[in-house]
């Protein structure tokens, strides 16, 4: 699903995905593509034969209506999914909770209580791994995902920024700041 950029940049993005995902030899499925927007047009980070990780479901089932994982049952099926094609009335914005980081947070009862009360009420979206002790290490795995719905990105940079420096998830060694203000579409 590409994100909420002007509607001829969309078509052109679309059409140079294509043409990677058919170079690459990929037809059937769903595939986690990676882009990075620069000054000079898209460039690829990564492609992978299968669908994205962590939050991503969720979001895109959220955002446009499409369940990534019934996608690729029903094509391992052989069946064509039907996926529908609009555009999307609200934007998400998030970030990771990481232990090297915040540990201290999600370990604190307080923090648990405050964050699913937000979760509840509607007011954050919370994608937590399931397992409780997340041992730090050379790669590391996040606790969980945090994020908030808007109409614009600029709401939803608002909504973030104000709600992490409350939970303390915004640190010196974590400026959400500087991951939010590229988000831009």
């Amino acid at each position: 699903m590409v994100g909420n950029i002007p509607e001829q940049q969309r078509y052109n993005f679309l059409r140079i995905l294509m043409r990677i995902i058919c170079t690459a030899g990929l037809s059937d499925g769903v595939f986690n593509v990676e882009f990075k927007m620069t000054a000079r047009g898209p460039k690829l980070i990564e492609i992978n034969g299968r669908m994205g990780g962590m939050y991503l479901r969720k979001w895109i089932r959220r955002l446009h209506g499409v369940d990534l994982a019934m996608c690729e049952f029903m094509i391992s099926c052989d069946i064509k999914p039907f996926v529908p094609k609009f555009q999307p009335y609200e934007r998400l914005m998030g970030v990771m909770l990481l232990p090297s980081i915040h540990s201290h947070l999600v370990n604190d009862s307080h923090f648990r209580e405050r964050i699913q009360g937000l979760k509840d009420n509607g007011e954050v979206l919370l994608h937590m791994s399931q397992e409780d002790q997340i041992k730090v290490g050379e790669y590391e795995m996040p606790y969980g995902h945090f994020d908030v719905s808007g109409t614009s990105p600029d709401v939803c940079r608002e909504k973030l920024l104000a709600l992490c420096n409350e939970l303390g998830i915004d640190c010196d060694t974590y400026k959400v700041s500087n991951f939010v203000r590229y988000f831009r579409y």
